[in-house]
């Protein structure tokens, strides 16, 4: 595997990562914290990052 492919796999997983970072923190943070949209919307945002970097992962191979 290049260099380029390895780089571009730790990003994914890195993306994956933070989503589900994310995900855990919301969980637990108080409904005051942040309403539903804007939890959603973060979330939302994050999984088209990493579904838009799979589809230019896949354009290139």
């Amino acid at each position: 595997m290049s260099a380029a492919a390895v780089l571009a796999v730790r990003r994914v997983c890195a993306l994956e990562q933070a989503v589900s970072d994310l995900r855990a923190s919301l969980e637990g943070a108080p409904g005051a914290a942040m309403d539903e949209r804007e939890r959603r919307a973060q979330i939302a945002r994050l999984l088209s990052e990493v579904t838009l970097f799979r589809l230019a992962l896949a354009d290139r191979a």
